[in-house]
């Protein structure tokens, strides 16, 4: 959901966007360009919709899409550790 649609319906959001260059896998990975926006319900985590950015966009949504379908927040989603191998010098 958007916050044009939330804003519609009477749902109150709030926003929080994250550039990948904030985000250390992004920056290991040298893709750096791009943002991640996430909507929740306002005093809640609960994630109504989020808008990817990103090269790996159709990667990232799915995980986005599972807590939606599952009921665990952007809190939980936070604490989900993502490993991944170190990259090689280019």
């Amino acid at each position: 959901m958007h916050v044009r649609e939330a804003n519609r319906r009477g749902i109150p959001v709030k926003t929080f966007t994250i550039p990948m260059h904030e985000v250390a896998r992004a920056v290991t990975d040298g893709e750096d360009v791009g943002f991640v926006k996430i909507t929740v319900r306002e005093g809640s985590d609960f994630i109504l919709g989020a808008t990817i950015v990103a090269r790996h966009a159709g990667e990232m949504i799915n995980e986005i899409r599972l807590a939606m379908l599952t009921d665990v927040g952007s809190r939980g989603l936070a604490r989900v550790i993502h490993s991944y191998p170190r990259s090689q010098p280019r």
